[in-house]
């Protein structure tokens, strides 16, 4: 169906009239699973730097999952070094993401909260109010200066 739609929307319609903002939505939503969902292929193919790709822009789309994913990576060090301040950051714009979007999420925030838990003791205060600030501004909840 994604490959169907993508074909619709590069050779354009039968009308000439742009798509209902609804439409978008499904097209806008559809590419985001299909983008986190390869970055889940590429971690289970333990090519981690791909996966990161594909997450960072699973983010960019709104993606609590792959926020959550891709905090646990930088955790981690899969893919390139251990981040631990991105990775806080991450953390943090999963969970706010995961608790806007209700109990669905709440798996998300669970995991979220874990990995919060594990990286506070290791951040001094400066470097959390700066990760923290920054996950909030990802999660759309505060606005970028």
């Amino acid at each position: 169906m994604l490959r169907a739609s993508l074909i619709l929307i590069q050779t354009g319609c039968a009308s000439r009239r742009s798509p209902p903002v609804d439409s978008v939505a499904i097209l806008t939503s559809t590419y985001r699973v299909a983008v986190y969902d390869a970055g889940v292929d590429a971690f289970r193919a333990k090519r981690y730097g791909l996966a990161r790709r594909y997450w960072e822009r699973a983010i960019e789309l709104g993606d609590q999952d792959a926020c959550s994913n891709l905090g646990y990576l930088l955790y981690y060090g899969f893919g390139g070094p251990p981040d631990l301040a991105a990775a806080f950051s991450h953390a943090v714009a999963a969970k706010r993401l995961a608790n806007a979007a209700g109990a669905a999420d709440a798996a998300v925030a669970r995991d979220a909260d874990a990995l919060i838990s594990k990286l506070r003791p290791r951040l001094s205060p400066a470097v959390e109010d700066s990760a923290r600030s920054r996950g909030e501004r990802w999660a759309r909840l505060d606005p970028a200066p």
